[in-house]
């Protein structure tokens, strides 16, 4: 079958039951095709037959492909009507207080869309936009918000939608904190809540993460790759694990409920790196952990850290 055949027989709604050698009609095999219509008369000749049925094909061929190519005008205009008009997949964080009155500030990047974008729904019926607040002095990126809640004597669910990169909600009464929803996340200082657990296995590009003086008894940062900077002090963690982080170089985990062997476990994660900076104590020793003492430094002295004071 010639490409000529087989496209006839695809497009134009019938198929090639027999085919046989018989001589030449204007140049093409003799043959029957036979399609819904029921079998076509078999060529003998020049014309006739043949002719019809390659002119049906020819009519059935064009049907198609105009049905085809609206078709696909018709999904595209769709496509592009939707990307028009459906905003940018955002970013969504929710913080969830027993303070009556909070304050915390975000840091977004220079971008017209970010500034049309970024919400705060407070959970008791209101909400700020950019618009309503004054950024700081020093970084025209960086916005503080403040609210009291109208709903006193309950837990206060608050909503930031928008590409925020940084987020810093200290000492605001925090009992939970999902940013899992929001990738674009680098910097989160969170110190001085309740909370006990946090999901951060989606913020792959988190640089800057200060936990100081939570509840949290684990933590997971084995997707946190690029993560810079870690400040645990004051929670309850029994271990902890930064192999996964090999960019770490500054790491403060004082006054946990580490023993000298998870210690000794936690030094043997440790980067490889030159003078990166570890802080297992205080710069108070009366308020040190016994296991600080105990543990063995020189394993993490062999891979390039430095050990100083935790600065509270």
């Amino acid at each position: 079958m010639n490409s000529l055949d087989f496209y006839l027989a695809l497009f134009g709604g019938c198929k090639r039951d027999v085919a046989r050698v018989a001589g030449k009609v204007g140049g093409l095999t003799d043959c029957v095709f036979t399609g819904s219509g029921g079998a076509l008369p078999e060529a003998k000749g020049k014309g006739g037959g043949v002719q019809g049925a390659y002119s049906k094909a020819y009519r059935g061929m064009g049907k198609v492909a105009f049905f085809l190519i609206a078709v696909f005008f018709s999904v595209l205009s769709g496509v592009l009507y939707a990307s028009a008009t459906s905003p940018t997949v955002e970013g969504i964080m929710t913080m969830t207080t027993t303070a009556s009155e909070v304050s915390f500030g975000i840091a977004i990047t220079d971008s017209a869309e970010n500034y049309r974008n970024i919400t705060v729904d407070w959970g008791d019926g209101s909400r700020s936009e950019i618009a309503d607040v004054v950024n700081s002095e020093d970084d025209r990126y960086f916005f503080s918000f403040s609210h009291k809640f109208t709903n006193d004597g309950s837990d206060h669910r608050i909503t930031i939608t928008g590409n925020v990169i940084a987020l810093n909600c200290t000492d605001i009464q925090l009992i939970a904190l999902d940013v899992s929803q929001n990738k674009a996340l680098t910097s989160l200082w969170c110190n001085r809540n309740n909370l006990v657990e946090i999901d951060l296995s989606k913020n792959y590009a988190l640089e800057e993460l200060l936990l100081n003086g939570n509840q949290l008894t684990s933590l997971d940062v084995s997707q946190n790759i690029a993560l810079r900077r870690l400040e645990l002090h004051y929670n309850n963690l029994k271990s902890l694990d930064v192999s996964h982080n090999i960019v770490l170089d500054n790491l403060c985990v004082a006054r946990n409920q580490f023993t000298a062997s998870t210690l000794n476990d936690l030094f043997r994660t440790l980067p490889r790196y030159t003078e990166g900076g570890i802080s297992i104590h205080t710069r108070w020793p009366q308020f040190d952990d016994p296991a600080v003492l105990e543990a063995d430094r020189s394993i993490a002295i062999e891979r390039g850290w430095i050990f100083v004071a935790c600065r509270l």
